[in-house]
């Protein structure tokens, strides 16, 4: 995972793949796929803890995400 702006803009890597995710403040999150590919919005949700999910991908660990 790597950071670009705390709380705004992140991306995790996945199989040399990265993914993009940025959050507008109001608690809209969206991700981009892939370089170029069309944002889509997701749903942020806990499915345990320190496991945070976007739609169907989830992280496991601390997040410095604010």
């Amino acid at each position: 995972m790597g950071i670009n702006r705390i709380g705004s803009q992140w991306w995790i890597e996945v199989a040399q793949q990265r993914i993009r995710f940025e959050h507008d403040g109001s608690g809209s999150v969206r991700m981009q796929s892939r370089a170029g590919a069309d944002w889509i919005p997701v749903q942020s949700s806990w499915a345990e803890e320190q496991v945070l999910c976007w739609g169907s991908l989830c992280a496991r660990g601390a997040m410095p995400l604010d």
